[in-house]
């Protein structure tokens, strides 16, 4: 079995997962605790649906460590203050209630990697492909972008000519984190909210 070694010397399993080598969240977490043991792993359930659940996770570490990593865990626990180094989402299409932790795990692992914790080891993890939430994943090819048009930008006509139609039946929701943008429930596209004109 193949091992990588943490800058402290750690061995940890790598496992061949379609012909890659793979660390998984399991072991990213542990190489996370050992360089920041009092660091934070926050994760929330961001949207649900009947198909679909996404997730968030926001790695953040104490500031001492994070501007002088250091030996001693004394330093770490006078402050309280942390700064956040990652942050990733999972959407996961729901076969099972096992996906929704599937879907959080996904989270946390794409945080870890995007925070340099396995990022060798995942690059499919930080790309979205299929619905592994642990296991890299050949990525599929992107369409060619047409040039954008101004309808486009508004995300008021729906995806420039060229670009794959959806079947939706948009659900328009506004947005929690900005007032002045919606999102379909149901496919997650994203539009400025559309203001009422006063007459």
């Amino acid at each position: 079995m193949k091992t990588f070694k943490t800058p402290k010397g750690t061995e940890l399993p790598l496992i061949d997962l379609k012909g890659k080598d793979y660390l998984q969240v399991a072991y990213r977490l542990v190489w996370f605790r050992e360089d920041h043991p009092y660091g934070r792993i926050d994760t929330e359930r961001l949207s649900e649906s009947d198909k679909h659940v996404t997730y968030r996770a926001i790695i953040s570490v104490t500031l001492p460590a994070y501007i002088a990593p250091t030996n001693n865990i004394k330093d770490n626990l006078n402050t309280s203050e942390y700064v956040k180094i990652s942050n990733a989402d999972k959407t996961l299409l729901i076969k099972s209630t096992l996906d929704y932790e599937k879907c959080e795990t996904g989270a946390i692992g794409r945080a870890l990697a995007l925070a340099g914790y396995g990022t060798q080891f995942a690059p499919d993890d930080i790309t979205e492909g299929d619905d592994l939430a642990d296991a890299p994943i050949a990525p599929k090819p992107m369409p060619e972008k047409p040039k954008s048009t101004a309808s486009h930008l508004m995300n008021r006509g729906g995806p420039p000519e060229g670009w794959p139609q959806d079947e939706c039946n948009h659900k328009w929701t506004d947005s929690k984190y900005n007032d002045k943008e919606q999102y379909c429930s149901s496919c997650k596209l994203k539009r400025k909210k559309e203001v009422p004109l006063n007459r």
